[in-house]
């Protein structure tokens, strides 16, 4: 009980003593008038103990109340400190799985979620609140966004659900969690960021995840993982395509669950890549804003983060005027890329899986070769200034290419903490960037390329037959962009090297001026 609520009961309990309890005030106070007057100190302390004495089981009676009259001090109200509201921790159902989290619409304010459940769960709802730092989420603020279901391509016995969570704050981190209200099932809490609406912002390059088996799967997730631990503060996964090996619904559960902690707390950006085609697979499995109805093939779409614009490109399809597109996405890439710089997009980034410039297996292919005669031209023309590719599983990045051949660079040499590395200034043409394998499976360079070709590139690091840590080796790319400023760094992993942790093998900057 506070002593608000005290001084109320005792003030109630003490009337009928009323007359009482001001007679003794008023005697008290006479005598101790007097003794002070005499100024007899030994006196008005026996007066004092006697007085006490003699009315101790009067004050017994009156309990307190008569007290605080003596005083005349009426205590404020004394707030006590609300109770902690007890959130329970939330158990995860086993009946949601495979959960991504996309670019969808403004990414800024909006977030894309795709997850699976058996048919029972015919309902789609996300919750999402204001991240709160060191607590438990808590769902009752929640809002609630509902979404859609349909049966999945590529698993009979079971359902995909899509949502698109709007209208939230930018550069914000968000609790959520996926499930169906209706039968109150719901996936474990997780956490997704917006995108700032400028400023500096990094992400992760990677590509080619595919695998064959658990043993595979788990070496995927343990690069995923190091490379979000290795950047620290990256925003998104810029995915390059080939997310597993055939469209077997057993491997992208195998992805999906065994990287299931990483990839549920971040964001994804994926390209299809030509292992990832056949029943829809691709599309089911990520909720993308793209302008084409989803096929076969994959998708292509765009999305604007803070003064990047990323084009991610579908190469599985193919036309009478291209081996790997269909005139239709031409002419978006082209609209596109326009409507972009017109809106003032500073870095135009595209994401293609099967790329123009290679130095691995592929770099012969009729697709391949396709490409570099009829889309790199273009990328030139629209100004890209950055191609990340996938495809080919080695790393290695380019020169500037227009028309087939290298621009002539201005560089200078920056430090960036204890290392010198090489800053390009306004390069003219896009650079060709392939960060290698985050899998199980590694090419090597292909040794019938000609030294004209082999010119082209800063960096080849593929590797030839015979090499001993050929097996053993993971690579991806942490790329910060700051204003003018794009800087890449690539790093590698290998299990005899370094404890296993991630190694730099490269680094560069782009600035604009």
């Amino acid at each position: 009980m506070n002593i608000f609520n005290t001084h109320r009961k005792n003030k109630k309990r003490s009337f009928s003593h009323e007359g009482k309890g001001l007679a003794l005030i008023v005697a008290i106070a006479l005598v101790l008038t007097t003794v002070t007057a005499c100024g007899n100190a030994g006196q008005a302390a026996g007066i004092a103990d006697s007085v006490s004495l003699s009315t101790e089981s009067a004050v017994s009676a009156e309990e307190t109340y008569s007290t605080q009259l003596v005083s005349s001090v009426i205590p404020e109200p004394v707030k006590s400190a609300p109770t902690p509201k007890v959130v329970q921790p939330i158990v995860a159902s086993p009946r949601i799985s495979k959960i991504t989290v996309t670019f969808y619409g403004e990414a800024t304010t909006s977030k894309g979620f795709t997850w699976y459940t058996d048919s029972g769960s015919q309902t789609s709802d996300v919750q999402v609140v204001e991240r709160k730092e060191d607590l438990l989420s808590d769902f009752s603020q929640a809002i609630i966004f509902q979404g859609t279901v349909g049966k999945s391509n590529n698993s009979p016995k079971e359902v995909v659900h899509k949502a698109v969570a709007t209208g939230l704050k930018s550069d914000t981190a968000y609790d959520y969690r996926v499930g169906d209200a209706k039968l109150n099932i719901w996936s474990e809490p997780a956490v997704f960021t917006t995108a700032p609406e400028k400023g500096s912002f990094t992400f992760i390059d990677l590509s080619d995840t595919q695998f064959a088996d658990q043993a595979g799967a788990n070496v995927t997730a343990d690069t995923i993982k190091k490379a979000l631990s290795q950047a620290g503060n990256a925003g998104f996964i810029v995915h390059n395509g080939d997310v597993v090996d055939n469209k077997s619904e057993k491997l992208w559960n195998l992805l999906l669950q065994t990287s299931k902690s990483s990839l549920i707390n971040t964001t994804i950006m994926p390209a299809v890549g030509n292992h990832d085609v056949g029943n829809s697979t691709f599309i089911d499995h990520f909720n993308l804003d793209t302008p084409a109805a989803a096929t076969k093939t994959g998708a292509y779409y765009s999305v604007d983060y803070s003064n990047a614009h990323f084009v991610v490109l579908n190469t599985n399809e193919s036309s009478g005027s291209y081996k790997s597109f269909t005139d239709a996405q031409v002419d978006w890439l082209k609209s596109d890329i326009k409507a972009a710089k017109k809106a003032g997009s500073q870095w135009i980034i595209v994401v293609i899986h099967i790329g123009p410039y290679t130095v691995a297996e592929h770099s012969s292919d009729s697709n391949v070769k396709d490409t570099r005669t009829k889309i790199a031209p273009l990328f030139n023309e629209l100004g890209v200034d950055l191609v990340l590719q996938g495809h080919d599983h080695v790393y290695e990045r380019s020169k500037p290419i227009v028309n087939g051949a290298a621009t002539k660079k201005t560089t200078v040499t920056e430090r960036l903490g204890d290392r010198t590395i090489e800053c390009m200034i306004d390069p003219k043409g896009p650079l060709y960037l392939t960060p290698g394998t985050a899998g199980t499976k590694h090419y090597y360079q292909n040794p019938k390329l000609s030294q004209s070709y082999l010119s082209l590139f800063d960096v080849a690091k593929g590797p030839y037959k015979g090499d001993p840590d050929m097996k053993n080796q993971e690579t991806f790319m942490s790329i910060t962009i700051d204003g003018n400023v794009l800087t890449a760094t690539a790093y590698q992993i290998s299990k005899t090297k370094n404890d296993g942790q991630p190694y730099m093998i490269d680094q560069f900057k782009i600035k604009k001026v």
